[in-house]
């Protein structure tokens, strides 16, 4: 049985079992966000759109455009499992309602099985934010996106713990990626460093979080 998950660029990763797509989170597919002023940096294939249009669930972490892109969404069939965080404000839940897509709130910190070889785990924040963890057969896939720890390194470290150091994984953005801060003065012209100086510390951010939690 092939057990599988794909990036899909920004945050959007993909879940599947022999090829059948069963969880996707975070989908941005096309098109821009923030205005315009954001994109992907590589345009996803006919088959990764279709991918996730055909998953079962879909999780949705936050509510900023490049998570819950509102283009995308539109692209997904109605009728779709929707899981999101437990999160204070509601907001996310009754938007995706009036789309009509069915809408399942994961409770903090309590598994959820998905499939026989897929089970997921959310931990929401006072971010209003949350991290996904998701059993897939042995291995453990840490999904961070860009949420912040909030205290929760010592918990999913003991998660991690109970697998094989090569079987858990990282995914996560960075607060301070370099490609994301794009700030120019009213000429269009940059008044930062160029990305190609911020970017070691973007990675070495990932490298010291993925070094505490054990992936």
């Amino acid at each position: 049985m092939a057990l599988t998950f794909e990036t899909l660029g920004n945050t959007t990763v993909q879940f599947a079992v022999d090829g059948e797509p069963i969880l996707a989170t975070d989908p941005w597919l096309s098109s821009t966000c923030y205005f315009g002023s954001w994109a992907l940096d590589h345009a996803l294939s006919d088959q990764q759109i279709q991918n996730v249009q055909n998953s079962q669930y879909i999780w949705v972490s936050h509510g900023h455009p490049d998570h819950l892109h509102t283009d995308s969404l539109e692209m997904i069939p109605k009728g779709k499992i929707f899981l999101v965080p437990e999160h204070y404000d509601q907001d996310i839940v009754n938007s995706l309602t009036e789309k009509s897509f069915k809408v399942e709130i994961l409770p903090y910190r309590r598994w959820r099985r998905l499939h026989p070889k897929i089970e997921v785990m959310c931990i929401d924040n006072e971010n209003q934010d949350a991290v996904l963890i998701v059993r897939l057969g042995d291995a453990l896939v840490i999904d961070m996106n860009d949420s912040p720890s909030f205290g929760e390194d010592g918990f999913v470290a003991r998660l991690a713990a109970r697998h094989q150091n090569d079987r858990v994984f990282l995914l996560m953005l960075c607060s301070i990626d370099a490609d994301m801060r794009n700030f120019v003065d009213t000429d269009g012209h940059r008044t930062m460093e160029d990305p190609k100086v911020l970017k070691p510390g973007a990675v070495w951010e990932a490298a010291r979080r993925s070094e505490r939690i054990g992936a």
